[in-house]
């Protein structure tokens, strides 16, 4: 009787210095000095405009693409482009994003969004890092849900905790985060549709040292096939495209590597080192075009695009785990 009642006292302890730690995160006031948040530093409104494009995807209507992925993606995927082929396209891309954090935004706007096809911006990076960054972008800008939770406790790490505890007494103080954000930060513009256009000019860096070949995670690489289960159960299609880079790899090989495990998932272009794309005018840096590189690479991908949305599809075109599959017909209904 006495080991319960410890356990029930230390319970009941540990509960109130966690809801006290909360509520502290939350009511303390703003701005703390940076070395006292250290570990909650990802402000609601930061870089990337997820807030505003999380906001604007609730209220955008049906569309014919959607684009996931990094800032390779909400950088690399300009919506009036698209426009001008009588494409309607949302570009729900997040700085740093992964599979990870593709899944939660699925689960949150694919269904209202409708689109005929869903692409995966992806370089191999996306799939060999934690996604801890895109999950702390989540938690500052959107609502806290059970999906996002969970990711949170997922990472294991000190910053989503806190991260996930502050949102979480907020949330329940204030509701979900509501802020004006502005359109133009810096030398980004947001543009309607999810784009962020960038106005600086070409790179004149020197070209990035050949990178090593990058392993994918396995977390990331199931939340990649739930993503892709999710999009074929409602009768959709995935595509996975890798955007253009002036990046290498140290083994000439690892391309075709990457390529052929990616097919595993759904259809891939490989438009990384297209040869009209590869001429450093094109970017900003070693990942990211500018906006004469978006017009060039966009106009040229919108063929492939345009074959991709030709044909309709009645069922899932690749087989997935049981498991996968049900849990995402049960959430269709």
């Amino acid at each position: 009787m006495q080991l319960i009642r410890a356990a029930f006292r230390l319970i009941l302890v540990g509960s109130l210095a966690v809801l006290l730690y909360a509520s502290t995160l939350a009511l303390a006031p703003r701005p703390l000095p940076f070395n006292l948040i250290k570990n909650l530093n990802v402000p609601t409104g930061g870089h990337g405009h997820l807030y505003t494009r999380m906001k604007e995807a609730a209220t955008y209507g049906k569309v014919d693409i959607l684009v996931v992925g990094s800032s390779l993606a909400y950088r690399g995927f300009d919506p009036r482009i698209f426009a001008a082929h009588n494409i309607r396209l949302f570009n729900l891309g997040s700085s740093n994003q992964t599979p990870l954090q593709s899944e939660i935004l699925l689960q949150r706007h694919l269904d209202e969004l409708d689109p005929r096809l869903v692409i995966f911006a992806l370089q191999p990076i996306s799939l060999s890092v934690d996604g801890l960054e895109s999950t702390l972008d989540l938690l500052a800008n959107g609502p806290l849900d059970k999906q996002t939770f969970d990711l949170a406790m997922h990472h294991e790490h000190i910053k989503t905790y806190n991260a996930a505890a502050f949102a979480a007494m907020k949330q329940a103080l204030e509701g979900p985060p509501t802020i004006d954000e502005p359109v133009l930060k810096g030398t980004d513009t947001y543009v309607k549709g999810g784009f962020v256009e960038q106005r600086s000019g070409s790179n004149h860096k020197p070209l990035p040292s050949p990178l090593p070949s990058f392993v994918p995670r396995s977390d990331q690489e199931k939340a990649l096939e739930r993503c892709i289960a999710m999009i074929e159960v409602r009768g959709r299609k995935a595509m996975i495209v890798r955007t253009p880079v002036l990046t290498t790899y140290a083994d000439p090989e690892f391309d075709n590597t990457f390529n052929a495990r990616m097919k595993r998932f759904a259809p891939v272009i490989d438009m990384s080192k297209h040869e009209l794309i590869q001429d450093p005018s094109y970017f900003y840096d070693g990942s990211h075009l500018n906006q004469q590189g978006v017009q060039v690479f966009n106009t040229i991908l919108i063929q492939d695009i345009k074959m991709a949305l030709s044909t309709e599809i009645t069922s899932p075109v690749r087989q997935h785990s049981p498991t996968v599959v049900q849990t995402y017909r049960t959430r269709t209904h």
